[in-house]
């Protein structure tokens, strides 16, 4: 509830005022910003002209090279220490979000305001969790308290605390067990090994039932409490530059974090520099910074044009998919364009074949939607039933490495089923579901974490009837809740 009249006239203002910015466009759409699931909002529609694209970054503040970014195909930015994620909705709309902020940001205020949390509950939460998509990452530690061993084998110390009876460790990846995780003495302190594959977590120690930081660890993120979490990257990938051994500083930039080029700083070497990251799947390109001048990396023979004509040398991390299009042995050039590459359409050339034309691309599992363009001319692939999108956006569907699986039974007279939740944004066409002995079912790509669903039977949302975990919404008609490990 709300503790004063004061706090709630200045939150009524900060609304009015996020009203008469929307006012103010006279060249946008109603409805670009908004509150989505804990997250700020933009839906930007990549037809805009270079007018509309103006007036969105004065009405909404927005970081002009972020917008500009947004346009060339870029995925992710860091502006003012925070992250934006671009999400590609259709080859001619994108969302644009970051999560809301721990501190009393514009976009939490309307987020209180709008969930009515602006409470004690709200300050005393407990720690979180890994929100949205991953793309890069690395470690900075004072001391290396925590190393990977072979295989999935992280190993995580902490010196000292030798008086203590009892240390356990905890974090998003064991859902905040508090007693999940016990850590061995020793005689420098405590150990423990866990296994975790290569990604981003948030973990803590627990030193005879007080929470504490990695005091060896540099990276920290706010908790939702008071304090902050220790941040971890499981890496799997290390980018090396065997040059340059009287460099000054040596950074590595790329597609992966914006381009930043003052973020992610290389270790010195004895042949040269070095750093281990955290990449998510797919294809990355970048360079090396070596003293302020831009380097190509000597030993990575793989390079793709750049719009300066200096090349960017790529990165594949994952597995590759293959796309095959049978026929139109005529055709002079066929591109692949999807969701994976940001429906870029001259990026993913295909090479003709005896019987049509093959191309391949690095992802990550989850769920996309492609097109091939055939001499200029987009089109569904004829060999796909799965499509997704409404009227003139219908786009050939397919998941990759899916982990799990979407059940409804009963409805054997319904003619479209459809599951929709917090993983694809809540759309109302969500994803169809397919009759399979005697039910409806979809496998698809789940992020890990906490997911919320519903099902769409002929136009009526319904929850899980066979799943008791549950949650309300803002419409109080409840949505299903799943938790993926």
């Amino acid at each position: 509830m709300i503790k004063t009249m004061k706090n709630l006239y200045t939150y009524l203002g900060v609304i009015l005022l996020f009203l008469h910015m929307n006012a103010l466009g006279q060249q946008l759409p109603d409805g670009i910003c908004k509150i989505e699931n804990g997250d700020l909002v933009f839906e930007i529609d990549m037809r805009w002209n270079k007018a509309q694209q103006k007036e969105l970054r004065i009405q909404f503040d927005l970081d002009s090279a972020m917008v500009v970014g947004i346009y060339n195909g870029d995925k992710s930015f860091e502006v003012d220490g925070e992250r934006w994620e671009v999400e590609y909705i259709d080859r001619f709309h994108v969302k644009l979000y970051k999560p809301v902020q721990k501190r009393k940001t514009f976009g939490e205020i309307l987020v209180n305001l709008l969930t009515g949390v602006i409470d004690d509950e709200k300050e005393n939460g407990r720690p979180g969790y890994v929100n949205g998509p991953v793309y890069f990452g690395y470690n900075e530690f004072s001391k290396p308290s925590v190393r990977q061993l072979s295989g999935d084998q992280v190993k995580f110390t902490l010196n000292g605390h030798k008086t203590a009876e009892k240390v356990y460790l905890a974090g998003s990846f064991n859902n905040w067990l508090t007693y999940d995780i016990p850590m061995k003495k020793t005689e420098l302190g405590w150990e423990v090994v866990v296994s975790l594959k290569p990604g981003k977590y948030y973990y803590k120690f627990i030193v005879d039932g007080q929470w504490m930081q990695d005091p060896a660890n540099l990276k920290g993120e706010p908790d939702g409490v008071s304090g902050n979490n220790s941040v971890l990257f499981v890496t799997n990938h290390k980018f090396i530059l065997k040059a340059y051994p009287n460099a000054k500083s040596v950074f590595v930039a790329g597609s992966f974090n914006g381009w930043n080029q003052a973020e992610a700083k290389m270790y010195k070497t004895i042949d040269g520099w070095e750093l281990p990251v955290y990449l998510s799947y797919g294809t990355h390109t970048y360079k090396f910074k070596v003293d302020g001048q831009w380097v190509l990396d000597p030993d990575n023979k793989e390079v793709e044009e750049n719009e300066y004509g200096t090349g960017n040398n790529v990165v594949n991390i994952g597995d590759p998919a293959e796309f095959a299009l049978k026929g139109y042995q005529d055709a002079e050039n066929v591109y692949l364009a999807g969701s994976f590459n940001g429906w870029k359409p001259n990026d993913i050339k295909m090479t003709k074949t005896t019987t049509g034309w093959l191309g391949k691309y690095y992802i990550a599992p989850g769920n996309y939607e492609y097109k091939f363009i055939v001499d200029g001319k987009w089109i569904p692939d004829p060999d796909n039933p799965l499509t997704h999108g409404t009227g003139e956006f219908v786009n050939s569907f397919f998941v990759y490495k899916p982990n799990y699986t979407f059940k409804l039974e009963g409805y054997p007279d319904a003619k479209s089923v459809i599951v929709t939740g917090s993983f694809n944004g809540w759309i109302h066409h969500g994803y169809k579901m397919h009759r399979n002995n005697g039910q409806w079912e979809l496998k698809l790509f789940i992020p890990r974490g906490k997911v919320s669903y519903k099902f769409i039977v002929d136009g009526e949302w319904i929850i899980d009837p066979a799943n008791p975990d549950y949650e309300t919404n803002q419409f109080n008609t409840n949505n299903s809740v799943i938790w993926i490990e």
